[in-house]
């Protein structure tokens, strides 16, 4: 016997923000633009830099980046560069129907760095999994 859960992929990467400014790392670089902006003005010394978040980086068709999606970051390839700094990703491992558009402040490079942010992911869902269970009890 066939279950539905059985068809499903499990943790599919589907989008929970579809508007980057609404995601943590989209208000952040926006945060990030007016602490910037205000800084030129004279208006207040905040050092825009000292943030951290994804850097809006520019990528070319092929390359291999990790999106965030779902507090995890998944290993996808770039197809299409769009205008605004939007990509058309693959996430690699997975049917096509889940390749979508988004924007750069949810892409960070392949490599020893996304990897150790992957990490840091996994173990701060795990203590959030574990102080919710804890709670649970009591």
């Amino acid at each position: 016997m066939i279950r539905y859960s059985d068809l499903i992929p499990p943790r599919s990467p589907k989008a929970l923000w579809t508007n980057p400014a609404a995601s943590p790392l989209g208000a952040l670089q926006m945060s990030k633009a007016k602490a910037a902006a205000s800084a030129k003005k004279g208006s207040s010394k905040v050092d825009a830099s000292s943030s951290e978040g994804f850097p809006i980086l520019k990528y070319s068709e092929a390359d291999l980046v990790r999106s965030l999606d779902m507090c995890k970051l998944y290993p996808a390839k770039v197809l299409k560069v769009g205008s605004d700094d939007q990509y058309f990703i693959h996430y690699q491992g997975w049917n096509r129907k889940w390749d979508k558009w988004v924007h750069a402040s949810l892409l960070m490079k392949e490599g020893p760095e996304a990897d150790k942010y992957a990490k840091d992911l996994e173990e701060q869902e795990k203590k959030r999994k574990a102080a919710r269970e804890a709670e649970k009890r009591g």
